[in-house]
């Protein structure tokens, strides 16, 4: 049996920001490196370290396509949502809507 990974309050803090990631790569393929690093308001070293936690942790695989000058996520992993109460899902979309909306 896989172990569950425990996190510490320093990567629970980030996770809002790697949504955020994650949903500008899929959403702007083509933007520019600088612009993604502005938007989200971190450095390229932080992005690089946020991008090794995406893989790492998660199973992200993300790629910089020069001949599109943007990110590409190659690998998305597929996360199994298994009985879940209407409730629970609802609440779970909810979350995501408003930490894209609050910018966090």
């Amino acid at each position: 049996m896989k172990e569950t990974p425990t996190w510490n309050a320093a990567q629970l803090a980030r996770m809002p920001r790697l949504i955020r990631l994650i949903t500008e790569m899929k959403t702007n393929s083509r933007q520019r490196p600088e612009q993604l690093y502005r938007m989200l308001g971190i450095s390229k070293s932080q992005y690089f370290q946020d991008k090794i936690l995406l893989e790492k942790a998660f199973g992200f695989k993300v790629q910089f396509n020069r001949a599109k000058r943007g990110y590409k996520i190659l690998a998305d992993p597929y996360l199994p949502l298994v009985n879940l109460k209407l409730s629970e899902a609802f609440a779970l979309i909810m979350a995501v809507r408003q930490l894209s909306a609050s910018g966090d």
